[in-house]
């Protein structure tokens, strides 16, 4: 049995973009097969280091910025920007490192 994936997705208020990240992760994570929890948080304040400490450390997280969520989780946890669903510029590539991460062991 292959193990669920947890995912943080994020934005400045977790409203809309991080809803439409996490949608993008569920519908790859369909294609690949394999089960993924997401969960869409605010990149500011401190959700998403609350949620690590309650819930473990995420698989990865997707969101914007960046350089604040590094900050966020642990040194090892990769941390894309999901700018590329936005703009469809490097949609690909980023689809492409979704599905290396989800189907890593």
């Amino acid at each position: 049995m292959v193990k669920e994936k947890l995912v943080i997705t994020t934005c400045a208020t977790s409203l809309g973009t991080s809803l439409h990240y996490a949608q993008e992760v569920r519908d790859i994570a369909k294609e690949v097969k394999i089960p993924v929890k997401t969960q869409p948080m605010a990149s500011s304040g401190t959700q998403i280091e609350d949620f690590v400490k309650r819930m473990g450390k995420p698989d990865f997280v997707i969101g914007d910025p960046v350089f604040g969520i590094k900050r966020k989780v642990p040194a090892d946890v990769p941390v894309l920007s999901g700018i590329p669903f936005l703009t469809g510029i490097g949609k690909d590539k980023l689809i492409g490192e979704i599905k290396k991460l989800l189907l890593k062991n």
